[in-house]
């Protein structure tokens, strides 16, 4: 197994302001292991290597702790009621710019009206018209997977792999909801 890049380990001890004592506390190594490796006089074990860059990421997420679901989901959430007409939830969907809407009946999410189900319908099923026509309840797809607010960022990311959108909760009540824009965004304001 390959080790990282040992030249990294003094660059982001500096970066973190940490002596090398302190990196070897964390880690759970001596300093004088720290200081050879930081010179190039020795070649450590793996083991070693991998509590000290662990030790390293630990102390970086304390000064820049992981974003959260909450504080990236768009908190704009517009939704649709599983009775509205096909025609009058696009059209929100394109006054809002959106691509997608979670479909509720009161405060319990039943649906989603997505882009992709819109063309699906009209490439295999219906024609505008009657899509139109048609009441949400009739075309709409599984509802979004739900999430809490603190969840990390990296898992609902990995949600997006899959699908379109993901509900953000607070207390089990709607808060907003989490698009891949809005992992665009995160990236924008994280530099």
């Amino acid at each position: 197994m390959d080790l990282p890049n040992l030249e990294e380990i003094k660059k982001q001890r500096r970066q973190l302001g940490l002596t090398q004592a302190q990196l070897a506390r964390m880690a759970g190594v001596s300093q004088s292991l720290v200081a050879k490796i930081e010179n190039g006089r020795s070649e450590p074990s793996y083991p070693h290597v991998r509590r000290i860059f662990e030790a390293l990421e630990r102390e970086s997420r304390k000064l820049r702790p992981e974003l959260r679901a909450g504080d990236v989901c768009s908190r704009r959430l517009v939704t649709a009621s599983k009775h509205d007409r096909v025609q009058d939830a696009v059209a929100t969907m394109r006054r809002h710019q959106i691509s997608q809407l979670p479909v509720f009946e009161g405060e319990v999410q039943v649906g989603a009206l997505t882009e992709r189900v819109i063309s699906h319908e009209l490439a295999t099923e219906h024609t505008p018209d009657a899509l139109a026509r048609m009441r949400v309840s009739d075309i709409m797809g599984d509802t979004f997977p739900q999430l809490d607010e603190g969840t990390p960022l990296h898992v609902a990311a990995a949600l997006l792999q899959t699908e379109s959108a993901v509900l953000v909760t607070k207390g089990g009540k709607p808060l907003g909801i989490l698009t891949k824009a809005d992992l665009l965004k995160a990236v924008v304001r994280s530099t």
